[in-house]
């Protein structure tokens, strides 16, 4: 899980967000029925639920670009949790746990967010 505190950037209590973009490159593995199936889902924290937001097909050992960017003011808006004004992202498996253990590798892992100040 990656969190990101945006009130640490010391922005202006008015600003306007605009876009958010969560960028990994990550990879996994799940078990269902036995059967290895490979990839991971992109979720974001969204009013109150992990979304599944993208997914990728890649094994643990090829991490892969898995991308979402929102631009919906609804949406951004509903992202930012508490008065530290944190954003939440988690990587999984694609496939749900089954006989095996699901597995999660990530390489890089980025967040931008864009507003306007006013």
């Amino acid at each position: 899980m990656m969190v990101v505190n945006f009130a640490d950037a010391g922005y202006p209590a008015t600003l306007e967000f605009k876009s958010v973009t969560a960028t990994f490159y990550a990879g996994g593995v799940g078990y269902p029925g036995g059967v290895a199936t490979n990839g991971v889902d992109l979720r974001a924290w969204d009013d109150g639920t992990w979304n599944p937001v993208a997914a990728n097909a890649s094994a643990p050992g090829s991490p892969s670009l898995v991308q979402w960017n929102v631009t919906d003011p609804l949406v951004v808006s509903r992202l930012f949790f508490s008065a530290q004004q944190q954003l939440y992202f988690a990587v999984t498996p694609v496939a749900p746990n089954g006989t095996g253990i699901g597995e999660v590798s990530v390489d890089y892992a980025e967040v931008t967010v864009k507003y306007r100040l006013p």
